[in-house]
């Protein structure tokens, strides 16, 4: 055999499995991977159909506090964060995150989360199961005041792989908030 039959035979098969590769990633289903936030920028929020939510997550981009005293996420009429974790990116001087626990509105007056005073400050809530939409939040402010902290706070829901499916934020003092995701 000639040194250019075996050339084109190579090049044949060369583009045979060039052709493979190059329908086997176009056909695959691939994850999608949340991409780093910086601080200050704003999330893609991806809306698909009918996600799976595992976190609920308070966000705070500017410098402030997270202070709340509760967060209640209700599925067909059930706290579904009544005793779950939370972290946080931090906590008040003393506290821990886990000192809070969602579901306890028993001691209005020191029972709530008070994180550090901070860029970017996050809470956490994991519901330790996946659960669908629609969910009711219901988040309650501290009692003694301070309740301008809230503003400008998102509240976001997360899949499993903790990337933003639902997302509203807070632009108003108050001692309520009630948001509806559906």
């Amino acid at each position: 055999m000639s040194g250019w039959a075996i050339f084109i035979i190579v090049l044949i098969l060369l583009i045979i499995i060039g052709i493979a590769v190059w329908v086997y990633y176009r056909n695959r289903n691939m994850p999608v991977v949340p991409v780093p936030v910086v601080p200050g920028e704003t999330p893609e929020v991806i809306a698909p159909a009918n996600p799976q939510i595992r976190y609920v997550k308070l966000l705070k981009e500017s410098a402030g506090y997270i202070n709340i005293e509760e967060v209640e996420v209700f599925s067909n009429g059930v706290n579904i964060a009544a005793g779950k974790p939370v972290t946080s990116l931090s906590v008040y001087t003393g506290d821990t995150a886990n000192s809070y626990v969602p579901g306890n509105l028993t001691d209005m007056t020191s029972n709530f989360f008070h994180s550090a005073n901070g860029v970017g400050e996050w809470a956490l809530i994991n519901l330790q199961q996946n659960y669908e939409l629609p969910l009711r939040v219901v988040i309650t402010n501290r009692a003694s005041g301070f309740w301008d902290r809230a503003v400008g706070m998102k509240v976001q829901l997360l899949d499993p792989n903790m990337a933003v499916v639902r997302q509203e934020t807070i632009d108003s003092a108050e001692r309520y908030y009630t948001f509806e995701f559906d």
